[in-house]
């Protein structure tokens, strides 16, 4: 008899911890995944049609326009408002990146261009010590086309990198 009630303990000291995960699973993750800690990891059909988590009922982060940075022709600066549930969802297949503007320059295109600059300043010295005009001349219109189509290429470059890492395909 008291083997038989100990088995019985046993069995529901089994069932406790999984009812418990279960019913926090589907408070906090609607049940659509497991809670780990404080978050919840979604299953795998718990993603909405961008792609997105949708296991737990987070408010949606709001992109604005930020007041801090003034939007010139080539940057405009968005500020992420974003309300912080208590039980969130943990996004680990995703890889978000976020460029802090504190300046206004590319670095990639001023190297390309500082390049460049020096490389005129090299020509000008040999027009200086008597390098014929026409051979400078073509110097210089190969050499800023050739920079400018490498700055272009390292911008192109560098915004699908970016693409891709958001869509989950390059981390």
């Amino acid at each position: 008899m008291s083997g038989s009630r100990g088995t019985a303990e046993a069995g529901a000291a089994l069932k406790v911890p999984a009812f418990k995960g279960a019913l926090m699973s589907s408070y906090w993750c609607s049940g659509k995944g497991d809670v780990i800690e404080d978050w919840c990891r979604c299953d795998l059909n718990a993603f909405d049609e961008n792609g997105l988590p949708n296991c737990s009922p987070l408010p949606q982060p709001i992109l604005r326009l930020s007041p801090n940075v003034e939007p010139s022709s080539t940057v405009v600066s968005l500020e992420w408002l974003d309300v912080q549930p208590a039980i969130g969802t943990k996004v680990s297949d995703y890889v978000l990146h976020h460029k802090k503007v504190d300046e206004y320059t590319d670095t990639d295109l001023y190297t390309a261009i500082q390049a460049v600059l020096q490389e005129l300043l090299g020509k000008v010295q040999d027009v200086k010590d008597g390098a014929g005009f026409e051979r400078i001349n073509d110097l210089f219109r190969k050499t800023s086309l050739e920079a400018l189509r490498d700055a272009t290429a390292a911008w192109k470059t560098r915004q699908n990198l970016l693409l891709l890492s958001a869509q989950g395909l390059w981390v």
